[in-house]
């Protein structure tokens, strides 16, 4: 091992806020610093619901300058950059990017997944691509434009998921890779290719799809106009740019039958399996099956919110003048004596223009006692996720006859000591708690991992454990 202190950059893009982050790794000792962070909007152009993009293209360059400046004279290795899944670009034939990511919470592709039963029933296509069918899927949202957006279609030359463009921007290189293109629902399980059959028959043209790196590497290096000194010819590493798979990396030891979420915005509820999965075996919709860093693979659970609905009411109050953090909510949830429950999957809180309103109305529809306050609010919604995330758990118990010791959870919820005693207390399992930026400390470690300096998976396990210390939450001490 050497003990010489490395530098590496994460650009982590997330639905609420993207961050630059500067990882410091001397010998075992990890240490994660914030360049910048930046609020990721959606703003509506034309009646379409499309993520900033200039805003964040702008944000993330700065970003990079600020973890210029704060590393000094010390040398920077490499840059990773990781997003949400689903959402793309298109670029033309010349390499310009001319239609630029729109939100998966877009209502474009409302009442669409139902049509592709016409084409393939839903097991058909879980059993192909890994995946139930669902509005926010790259499949649905390029079905949905070959029907109403055709002209744009046959003008793309490339598409690149949102952290493949990034990617694009710093080194110019057209390239994915198998986390996203297993999430995307158009990626074959059984040969590993695109599903150009099935993209055929619904009018997808798959020439439009980038090549798709199997394990992480490096694709190319850092050579984008006005580019900082410092940051002039540094690999950019690929490989795992899907968020989820990146914060499963920094789960320790991830073996066969680990059971683990990574929850912000949206809840990844999953096991792993080890290797590749034999969709023959599979004969239930509810799970899906995507691919993690370094041959692994993971079956999730159905759903898949997170704090969304309490971010979306955070924002509401904020509207009118109330500001509340997480932290103080989580603290004040214990005050609430509520007990309404709300299914949180539900479509009605996908993208309402008032969350706090419909929540109030589906408790009142109900026959439940409705919020008041905001930790009756807080409280609807941990308690409600809770019931979400024991289905799952169950879906997931049914569906690969595994028998689950203990869950791990990493992200921003994972300092919720509320929803983490509800969740062990419900589950009956012991649940361990990791890092906040599991996202982040997996991306650094992926980069250390590709450039050789961490050489083994027992050195990452060592870095985890010796940098960022867990929480336990054991279910007999966690009666609420």
């Amino acid at each position: 091992m050497n003990h010489e202190r490395k530098n590496f950059l994460a650009i982590d893009l997330g639905a609420s806020n993207g961050r630059i982050f500067i990882g410091r790794l001397k010998g075992y000792d990890l240490v994660l610093e914030e360049a910048h962070r930046f609020p990721n909007s959606i703003v509506e152009k034309n009646g379409i619901r499309r993520w900033d993009w200039q805003h964040l293209t702008d944000e993330i360059r700065k970003g990079l300058i600020k973890a210029c400046e704060m590393t000094g004279n010390e040398r920077i290795e490499s840059v990773c950059c990781d997003s949400w899944s689903q959402d793309f670009g298109l670029l033309d034939e010349n390499g310009m990017l001319f239609y630029e990511p729109v939100s998966y919470r877009d209502k474009r592709t409302e009442g669409l997944p139902e049509k592709f039963s016409d084409v393939i029933p839903p097991l058909e296509l879980l059993k192909r691509n890994g995946s139930y069918i669902s509005p926010i899927t790259t499949l649905c949202q390029l079905y949905s434009m070959t029907r109403n957006e055709p002209e744009i279609i046959s003008r793309a030359g490339a598409l690149l998921f949102v952290a493949d463009l990034i990617n694009y921007s710093l080194c110019g290189e057209k390239q994915s890779d198998l986390t996203f293109a297993s999430a995307s629902q158009m990626h074959r399980m059984k040969n590993g290719d695109w599903d150009s059959e099935l993209l055929e028959k619904l009018g997808i043209p798959s020439k439009i799809l980038p090549p798709v790196l199997e394990n992480p590497g490096v694709i190319g290096r850092v050579a984008f106009p006005d580019c900082p000194g410092k940051l002039l010819g540094i690999p950019v590493i690929s490989g795992s740019g899907h968020d989820t798979s990146l914060a499963s990396s920094a789960i320790f030891p991830m073996e066969k039958g680990t059971l683990f979420m990574s929850i912000g915005t949206w809840a990844m509820l999953g096991c792993c399996n080890g290797s590749k999965i034999d969709t023959d075996k599979i004969n239930d919709t509810h799970i899906t099956i995507m691919s993690l860093a370094w041959g692994k693979w993971a079956l999730f659970g159905n759903g898949g919110v997170g704090m969304w609905l309490l971010e979306e009411c955070i924002r509401k109050w904020a509207a009118k003048g109330i500001s509340i953090s997480y932290p103080e909510l989580s603290d004040r949830t214990l005050k609430s004596r509520i007990k309404s429950i709300i299914n949180v999957n539900d479509m009605r809180f996908f993208a309402p223009d008032d969350m706090p309103a419909e929540i109030v109305n589906a408790c009142v529809e109900s026959g439940q006692t409705k919020p008041r306050n905001p930790e009756d609010f807080a409280k609807v919604i941990f308690d409600s996720l809770t019931v979400s995330f024991v289905e799952s758990v169950n879906d997931l118990r049914r569906i690969t006859g595994m028998e689950f010791k203990g869950m791990n959870i990493v992200g921003g919820a994972s300092r919720n000591n509320y929803l983490c005693s509800k969740i062990a207390e419900a589950l009956g399992l012991t649940v361990t708690t990791g890092l906040i930026e599991a996202t982040v400390a997996g991306n650094i470690i992926l980069q250390a991992k590709v450039l050789n300096i961490l050489k083994k998976e027992e050195e990452a396990y060592e870095v985890i454990k010796r940098s960022f210390p867990g929480i336990v939450y054991n279910p007999e001490r966690c009666r609420i």
